[in-house]
């Protein structure tokens, strides 16, 4: 049996890049090789280009079978990758990856890849949030990465302008989910916070810029999960509150920083 897994369907990659073909390959003396090829379903396959891992009597598992030099290769153009396993009596399997997109305008560290269990709706895709959340001018990237039914928690990623992780924080673990952070200068002190859900239960968790946790009565405890959240300034004290819409209708105000107002 041979199984590819990364480079992965529909996946965008840097053009011109040394790109790891990284997956998996079992049985008695089974031999690999790697092949791509132009366009989603190619009419020919070659291996030019692609560098196969030295292969002995240890089967590769989640492991390096090859590097792909993509640099031969027309960019902004899709292609497709084929793993190929023999073994000693014959017998072939195949795994093929189609629609990889080598894009040529792609900053350094980009793409950026979240996790995403079999469990998670394909249809309920991630949404982004951009914010300069320390004031230096560069916007960070802020995105919830949902886990799994396995036991892998849900993370709250900040990256930096140019793709590098600037800091995560553990969500709690949970039935997988996925939030749209919320985020504002809360109490005036110049710095955006951030505010998602998280954790077994139900709450509402509040973030400084640097990835600490807010401090006083957050987190929040909410009574339902999948909520709108909205920030304004409700009393004219200069302060936001964080207003939020729970589908269950009920409503909620939270005075800054912790007090439940109504």
């Amino acid at each position: 049996m041979s199984k590819s897994l990364h480079p992965r369907n529909n996946d965008v990659l840097k053009a011109g890049e040394m790109i790891p073909i990284i997956g998996s390959v079992f049985g008695r003396s089974r031999t690999y090789k790697l092949e791509h090829g132009l366009g989603t379903s190619p009419s020919e396959w070659t291996a030019a280009g692609i560098k196969l891992t030295p292969q002995d009597e240890t089967f590769p598992f989640r492991d390096t079978l090859g590097i792909w030099d993509t640099s031969i290769l027309a960019p902004n153009m899709l292609y497709s990758l084929r793993l190929t396993a023999t073994d000693s009596t014959g017998n072939v399997s195949t795994e093929t990856v189609i629609a990889i997109h080598l894009e040529n305008a792609m900053k350094p560290n980009f793409p950026i890849h979240q996790s995403i269990g079999k469990e998670f709706s394909p249809d309920d895709w991630h949404s982004v949030v951009t914010e300069d959340l320390d004031g230096d001018g560069d916007d960070e990237i802020i995105v919830v990465e949902a886990g799994d039914l396995l036991g892998s928690p849900t993370f709250l990623h900040v990256y930096n302008h140019d793709g590098s992780l600037a800091w995560k924080h553990e969500l709690g673990g949970s039935v997988p989910f996925h939030d749209l952070p919320l985020t504002g200068d809360l109490d005036g002190d110049g710095f955006i916070e951030i505010f998602t859900e998280g954790g077994t239960g139900g709450f509402l968790m509040g973030f400084r810029h640097d990835g600490t946790l807010m401090s006083g009565g957050w987190p929040v405890k909410i009574s339902s999960r999948s909520l709108g959240k909205s920030m304004a300034d409700l009393d004219g004290d200069g302060t936001h509150g964080d207003h939020r819409t729970d589908p269950r209708k009920f409503r909620w105000k939270f005075h800054f920083p912790t007090e439940n107002s109504w």
